[in-house]
């Protein structure tokens, strides 16, 4: 397990008094240190998104394979209800937490009449994308995005009451 998401755990017991269990590696995200688990009731799925030389932003994926073997976006009605994805630049680390709901709504999960994304791009707080578009999923990205702050590699708690 990805030494953030140790760091996660003890911050989730810190704020809430429950950490992460039931964890299972996903082998075919291991690009991307992809796994799922459960927090409370809760299924997440986890990746950690990579650095681009060409782009500013960082590159996640969202995928899974279908029955013939193909790759495909995750579904409005499979079984997670939120997904973190970890961001780290340098010095600079953070995750976003996105709900499923908010996924749906920006067309990253399919369902009827939407494709949906296998993967996207996040713009953590300290990359300032230079064209509309981007600029324009930053804006609505930043709201689930949640620094872990400095050498002191703490979340601030009031963020994570946001979920």
């Amino acid at each position: 397990m990805e030494a953030q998401l140790y760091f996660l755990n003890d911050r989730l017991v810190e704020v809430f008094g429950i950490g992460i269990s039931d964890i299972q590696v996903e082998n075919e995200a291991k690009d991307y240190s992809g796994c799922h688990f459960k927090i409370g009731d809760l299924q997440f799925k986890y990746r950690k998104a990579k650095v681009t030389p060409k782009k500013i932003g960082q590159f996640v994926a969202l995928w899974k394979r279908n029955a013939a073997g193909k790759t495909e976006p995750y579904h409005i009605d499979d079984p997670f209800d939120f997904y973190i994805v970890e961001t780290q630049y340098g010095d600079q680390s953070g995750c976003f937490i996105f709900s499923k709901s908010v996924l749906v709504e920006r067309e990253i999960l399919s369902k009827e009449n939407s494709e949906g994304k296998r993967g996207f791009r996040v713009y953590p707080i300290w990359d300032t994308p230079d064209n509309k578009q981007a600029i324009m999923t930053k804006n609505w990205q930043v709201r689930f995005f949640h620094r872990i702050e400095g050498s002191s590699n703490q979340i601030n708690p009031h963020s994570l009451n946001t979920i």
